[in-house]
């Protein structure tokens, strides 16, 4: 769906892109979330921890994990577990050091810098629980993000992906397009105090990402099997549960 003359990045120009545009709007993107889910998105990670059996887990990767939500709810659910915070944009992981700086976490939660697809040998087969938080659709090369991810998965580990999705029922889409297309570049010009064009590429690169059949196909190429989606708010996000066998 074309909604501007915007231009999502190519393949080859993506990884920088991503990460520059990021690190620019990353003291600000907490609260951009809040105000465009209307603070729901808090509530969809905490079912995303709990649907990848967080409790249970000795070792966690929150990959992609921008200000760090979901790491901090899995370090929550469970003081003993392990848990790694991982994301390609230094800005991002520089406002997770922050949040966690004067809490407890600070010892509990290992933040590093890391390309999604390609993640350190000494990550295989090493955690319970994966997730990816809103990350799926900025990484340059989906395929290989799935492979490493069921790579750095034990046995029986579980794998969260919570996204962008399409609206449900058809008759809402005009509603949310409109909104994805005016009020989030508008939200984010107030938040920048001037115009970012990662505001123009949040909507555009959920208008261009797959319907879930598509995402639950290519975890399973990848060897991921029990592969389920669940709808959200009318499909505005979509929570994917997948398990290594």
């Amino acid at each position: 769906m074309t909604t501007s003359s915007f231009r999502l990045p190519e393949k080859q120009e993506k990884a920088g892109y991503i990460q520059k545009n990021f690190d620019e709007i990353a003291e600000r993107y907490d609260l951009f979330n809040d105000l465009f889910t209307f603070g729901m998105h808090r509530l969809w990670k905490r079912r995303t921890v709990r649907a990848i059996q967080a409790k249970q887990a000795a070792a966690a990767l929150d990959l992609c994990c921008g200000s760090g939500d979901l790491a901090i709810l899995m370090a929550r659910a469970n003081p003993l577990c392990e848990v790694v915070a991982a994301d390609f944009s230094a800005g991002m992981l520089s406002v997770l050091e922050k949040r966690i700086r004067p809490t407890d976490l600070k010892d509990r939660i290992e933040i590093r810098q890391e390309d999604a697809t390609a993640l350190p040998a000494a990550f295989t087969d090493r955690f319970d629980a994966v997730t990816t938080g809103y990350g799926v659709r900025n990484v340059t090369d989906r395929h290989r993000c799935f492979e490493e991810i069921f790579r750095v998965l034990k046995r029986g580990g579980r794998y969260g992906i919570l996204e962008v999705g399409s609206i449900r029922p058809k008759f809402l889409e005009p509603f949310a397009f409109f909104f994805m297309k005016h009020i989030i570049p508008r939200i984010g010009y107030l938040l920048q105090g001037g115009k970012h064009e990662m505001y123009e590429y949040l909507p555009h690169s959920a208008f261009a990402f797959p319907e879930p059949e598509e995402i639950v196909k290519e975890l399973k190429q990848v060897g991921f099997q029990n592969v389920t989606f669940r709808r959200l708010f009318f499909g505005a996000s979509i929570l994917y549960v997948a398990v290594k066998p």
